[in-house]
């Protein structure tokens, strides 16, 4: 080797020992990646990398063993920027974590290296602080946002062990104060440093202490924070929010029933908060306090007072209940109720005096009671404008089941659900549960009282009611539309049997509507699990992974044909597919909403139903106001299916946005008609509504469902989205679209991946005459939808918004018919892409059907 190659290797080998030194990771790993600091740092060692390269290669000298490990770990760095870098937008402080949180309340740098270096001090130390600030200074509590607010309780009641052994909070701190003095170099919240201590933290025993244990990370080490790469971590912390507070909500249902003795330290804990994306949830339950009922029922005078006359707007509580099936033609005087009062079959209303008196709250919102029962009375119709005001500003609300006499099978299923699920999320209690598994299983083996079991024709054998999983209707007040929009407006509602029995935990703590839902839905997915995942419970997003993948699951049809499940754990199950509520309380979208009303019944227009619960009363109001100044009556409103007004559903989609339009039908057909034949589906006016959440068929089995997806971290509508026109035949015209991309595209110079969710073409159709779905996740979009395409139908991958990097759309397929320039096309599917941005505008003349 000449002098010249022995001189450069010695710089190259001279600028890795630099590279590699701990006072340059230290300074390099400190650094937000990708920030100011960041860049003076790593940028200018690559020039100098880059120049001594080219020497290197111009010279000859043979390449070094470490460069290929180097050359590696910056291309990656590269990727990341290129599909990751976001810098902090003001709007996103809001979902920050708590450390972040308080060091801008103290009026503390954006960057602290100090912090981050010392990250188990920091996160002992902010973990400290914000406890006293949460306890001592109210001015601190008012700057939380619900989301901080929310993980702020998750993680104190798991301090507390409120709902766990002490032994894992004392392995905890122990091991934590032990880290005090350390370094942190990189994200003790990875994978690999989470598997390193786990032993020792004992997140291998319990998958609730491991998932509030890795949150608590994702809350107070600052190492885990990347303010460059934010929507990554934010989409992560996110995500960690709303899975803890799921397995939070079995933990504290589940472990009073096996730990029965067990109390925490100074308070009972409540249940958590389950809500998937708190933006559109707050712009949903928006509507503030301001407007007061203009009645109220008081039980100490026994009489509707008016609020007006009170000194000011009393606490009061809420009560829902459904009645309008059942009510005679007869009206009946109640003694301090200025009005007639309707009955009806299932109760006597001149009893709810003395019943609501029972209750021990002084003033109660009861509509019979409080809202003007002449339909005439223009104050009844301003009232039900009112309702998203009144019950949100109730102290707390009250859903009277009455067509339900006890709590004795529904608690019996949940006490089967909490063992079975803690055989699968924790292995400290095996052998206790192994003890009382079978008389549980015994015990459960009842009706449910909310799901109401109907006999069918042939059907001998009450045995073959109790397995018939399709011979149940929920109870009356979870069919009711006026119904979803109460436990919309409040979806902590208690739930209360005929003779006003809450239903209640082993600890004595409510069990909400969303609390009920949230534990159905993910008991469900542990415990169609024959054994537990081979899986440590220490890294909890792989756990996830691996159950909703593991080939072993079965399916709730699979349980009840081999009688996995006693018969009221399935009725529960079963009561949570047809309902759905699971996804319409916890997502946050009103998208959701509006596809669970198709669910429910409704005798009349569905619109006022439902409106309150989507803040979509504008079109209402105007109404109201129109009858006011003129005498004449109001002319027809144009109507879809004959249903929802075409106002309402244009103010929905205007102020929803483009989730208005992400909704699923289960029965989409891509029909193989001619020409001829599509314009006589035109001229029959026969429209199928493939873009709209709401659909002509309704009842349990309606076959519209709202998207899974519900981040909308920093959701960003195409800006064409805006201008489709809803039609009273239940199309959308569109004068212009974001096309991703189309059937008929010629491949680019790289792939683009994501997800598919369509129907296939009818030619594929299956034995039962349904058309065949395909949901997949796909590396090359483009030759996927090549191969979905049908002969010369085009297919387009429309936009509707881009949200942390992943574009959004549906799938439209091109029918063989235009008229005077105009396209005709249905919704067949949507689609997601990963690491795009929004399309250009382009501009059509088309009319979905």
């Amino acid at each position: 080797m000449g002098s010249s190659n022995t001189d450069i290797t010695a710089k190259l080998t001279e600028w890795h020992e630099e590279w590699s030194s701990e006072q340059t990771d230290n300074d390099i790993c400190t650094a937000y990646v990708f920030s100011p600091e960041w860049e003076s740092l790593v940028p200018p060692r690559w020039a100098a990398y880059d120049d001594l390269e080219k020497r290197r290669l111009a010279e000859g000298a043979p390449r070094l063993e470490w460069q290929d490990s180097v050359d590696q770990s910056r291309k990656a760095l590269l990727a990341m920027k290129n599909l990751h870098f976001k810098p902090l937008e003001p709007r996103l402080w809001a979902v920050c974590p708590l450390w972040v949180h308080l060091a801008r309340y103290k009026g503390g740098p954006d960057f602290d290296g100090h912090k981050r270096l010392h990250g188990w001090a920091s996160l002992l130390d902010d973990w400290e602080e914000i406890q006293r600030l949460i306890r001592d200074e109210s001015e601190f509590c008012r700057s939380l946002s619900p989301a901080q607010r929310r993980s702020f309780d998750l993680l104190r009641y798991w301090w507390k062990a409120a709902y766990c052994n002490e032994e894992l909070l004392r392995a905890t701190t122990t091991r934590l104060e032990k880290n005090r003095p350390f370094w942190t170099i990189s994200d003790p919240s990875d994978g690999y440093n989470l598997r390193r201590i786990a032993s020792e933290v004992k997140t291998d025993t319990s998958l609730y202490h491991s998932h509030l244990f890795r949150l608590f990370l994702f809350e107070f080490n600052p190492m885990f924070w990347e303010p460059f790469l934010c929507h990554m971590k934010l989409a992560r912390l996110q995500h960690a929010r709303y899975r803890s507070s799921c397995i939070a909500t079995i933990q504290k249902l589940s472990y009073p029933v096996l730990h029965p003795s067990h109390s925490p330290a100074d308070e009972q804990a409540p249940y958590p908060t389950v809500v998937q994306n708190d933006a559109e949830h707050q712009r949903i339950t928006a509507a503030q306090a301001s407007i007061n009922p203009y009645y109220l029922w008081d039980n100490e005078s026994q009489q509707t007072v008016t609020v007006e006359e009170l000194p000011e707007c009393p606490p009061y509580v809420c009560i829902s209940h459904t009645w309008g099936r059942w009510r005679t033609r007869t009206d009946t005087t109640v003694p301090g109720v200025p009005w007639l009062v309707p009955e009806n079959t299932i109760y006597d209303v001149r009893d709810l005096p003395g019943q609501l008196k029972e209750l021990g709250y002084r003033y109660i919102w009861f509509d019979l009671f409080c809202i003007p029962q002449d339909k005439s009375d223009p104050r009844a119709a301003q009232e039900i404008a009112n309702q998203a005001s009144i019950f949100k500003g109730s102290s707390h609300c009250i859903a009277w089941i009455n067509d339900v006499e006890s709590w004795h099978g529904v608690l019996a299923a949940l006490d089967w659900m909490s063992l079975k699920s803690q055989s699968i999320l924790s292995n400290r209690d095996t052998d206790a549960i192994k003890d009382r598994i079978a008389e549980a299983t015994q015990a459960a083996t009842v009706a449910m009282e909310l799901l109401k079991k109907k006999r069918r024709e042939r059907m001998e054998d009450p045995v073959d009611l109790v397995d018939d999983l399709t011979a149940g209707e929920p109870t009356f007040w979870m069919s009711s539309l006026w119904t979803l929009q109460e436990c919309i407006l409040c979806p902590e509602i208690q739930l209360y049997t005929r003779t006003w029995i809450r239903l209640e935990d082993r600890s004595g703590t409510a069990i909400s509507l969303r609390t009920l839902m949230v534990v159905l839905r993910d008991t469900r997915d542990f415990n169609l699990l024959p054994e537990p995942i081979e899986t440590s419970f220490s890294e909890p997003f792989q756990y996830d992974v691996k159950l909703v993948n593991d080939p072993n699951r079965k399916t709730i049809q699979d349980s009840a044909s081999d009688r996995t499940f006693p018969s009221a754990v399935r009725d529960l199950y079963q009561l949570c597919i047809m309902t759905r509520l699971d996804n319409a309380l916890t997502a946050g979208s009103p998208t959701t909403i509006l596809t669970n009303a198709n669910l429910r019944h409704c005798s009349s227009s569905r619109a006022p139903a439902i409106m309150s619960a989507v803040s979509v009363t504008d079109w209402y109001v105007e109404k109201l106001e129109a009858s006011k100044s003129t005498s004449k009556p109001a002319p027809a409103e144009p109507m879809v299916y004959g249903t929802y007004p075409l106002a309402f559903l244009r103010e929905c989609s205007r102020k929803f946005g483009a989730i208005f339009y992400q909704s699923m039908a289960r029965n989409l057909v891509r029909s193989m008609g001619t020409a001829n034949e599509m314009r006589r589906v035109l001229k029959r006016n026969e429209s199928g509504g493939t873009m709209l959440p709401v659909s002509k068929t309704t009842g349990w089995y309606a076959g519209i469902s709202g998207s899974s997806d519900h981040t909308y971290l920093d959701r960003q509508d195409h800006e064409t989205v805006a201008d489709w026109l809803i039609n009273e035949d239940a199309s959308v015209s569109m004068r212009a679209v974001g096309i991703a991309l189309t059937s008929d595209d010629k491949p680019g110079p790289r792939k683009l991946s994501g997800n598919v969710d369509c129907f296939l073409p009818q030619d594929d159709v299956i034995a039962d005459n349904k058309s065949k779905r395909y949901t997949a996740n796909v590396q090359d979009m483009l030759a996927t939808l090549k191969d979905l395409s049908n002969g010369s139908r085009r297919i387009y991958a429309v936009a509707l918004y881009e949200d942390l990097g992943l574009v959004h759309g549906v799938l439209l397929e091109k029918l063989p018919l235009s008229m005077f320039g105009k396209h005709y096309l249905n919704k067949i599917g949507q689609f997601f892409l990963k690491n795009e941005s929004l399309p250009p505008t382009s501009k059509v003349d088309w009319k979905v059907l």
